[in-house]
């Protein structure tokens, strides 16, 4: 490391992060903002992600951290925040991408409003399909560009009913984060982030930039780990119930929302009968909706309804309707171009 102050500690947690990891640091080499230290969390990653990073990393900027064995994101992440000199905190998963203006637009969005201690903004979701790729846009209501002067129990009661915040999005303040507590280590699957910016709303404001800066990367490997997040979100939404006052209404619609998201996983990751359930208990809560009545018959289909479930793009089933995404294929140079931010809307 030099030995001028970085403003910026970005921490990245490694653990098996080898096919992606060049590509993501290539995307932090390309900050238009330069006062930044790139920490890596090595937590036991069982191949030569070590070996990608010092070929592919600033030396001058860049730390590494060990961990002895494998002790999960939330240990990783917090690892990193210990280590970090930067007023600012952002958090870059291995597989993810940045746009070139994301530290400069959101450090700025912070100095101009030192009320807020976190800065949150759009991402999209990205994967390969055939030549080219398919990217998934996240829409974002209205609310969300007047969020730093929304009062906080408006602000709590939304996070509770969804969580908008994609960690990789976030510039934070790092005194923010640690006297939120930091990570709790106990919740796994991914959910660690979802507690903290849950804790983090009690006592600190946040800002939200309008425009794509983070790329998030779909794979098959971390499908899995959205469906882990997915068990481990009911921890963290029965603690945030009780701690934020959350009203019943909104706290049984957002269990109905979770158990129906989760149901979705365990249907195309072949769980029948969990995902059943969890469809039944989502219709407890909400009632007899359509589209429950719909997914319900696929669940009975087994394998043949899961593939038609996911095939639907173009009917009430699919997951731009459902889920409040839309989804547009690009070309491997359309999306060269989107990653080196000639379209960020």
């Amino acid at each position: 490391m030099n030995e001028t102050t970085p403003l910026v500690s970005i921490i990245t947690p490694v653990y098996g992060g080898r096919d992606f990891l060049a590509e993501t640091i290539g995307s932090v080499r390309r900050q238009t903002f330069g006062a930044w230290e790139h920490i890596f969390v090595d937590d036991c990653s069982p191949d030569d992600s070590m070996e990608v990073i010092a070929g592919a990393c600033d030396p001058s900027r860049t730390s590494i951290v060990r961990h002895d064995c494998n002790r999960g994101i939330a240990a990783a992440r917090n690892s990193g925040l210990a280590a970090a000199r930067g007023e600012y905190v952002a958090f870059l998963d291995q597989d993810d991408l940045w746009l070139p203006g994301k530290l400069q637009n959101q450090t700025g969005l912070l100095k101009a409003r030192p009320d807020c201690g976190l800065c949150y903004a759009r991402h999209l979701y990205f994967r390969r399909a055939g030549e080219g790729f398919r990217v998934d846009m996240v829409g974002y209501p209205d609310f969300h560009t007047s969020i730093a002067d929304a009062d906080p129990s408006f602000v709590a009661g939304e996070l509770f009913m969804n969580n908008f915040i994609a960690a990789g999005s976030v510039v934070a303040r790092k005194k923010a984060l640690l006297d939120a507590g930091g990570f709790d280590e106990n919740i796994g699957g991914g959910a660690d982030d979802y507690d903290l910016w849950l804790r983090l709303c009690r006592g600190s404001r946040f800002v939200f930039l309008d425009s794509i800066q983070l790329l998030s990367r779909m794979h098959s490997s971390n499908f899995t780990e959205r469906s882990r997040t997915a068990d481990d979100t009911f921890i963290v939404l029965a603690r945030a119930e009780k701690d934020l006052g959350i009203p019943p209404g909104i706290a049984g619609r957002s269990y109905a929302r979770q158990y129906y998201k989760r149901c979705r996983f365990r249907f195309l990751g072949g769980d029948y009968a969990g995902a059943m359930s969890d469809l039944e208990n989502a219709s407890s809560i909400s009632g007899p909706l359509a589209r429950y009545r719909a997914v319900r018959a696929l669940i009975r289909l087994g394998r043949t309804g899961a593939l038609i479930f996911a095939a639907s793009r173009r009917v009430s089933l699919s997951a731009r309707n459902i889920f409040g995404s839309e989804t547009l294929k690009l070309s491997a140079l359309q999306f060269e171009t989107l990653k080196n931010g000639g379209d960020d809307r």
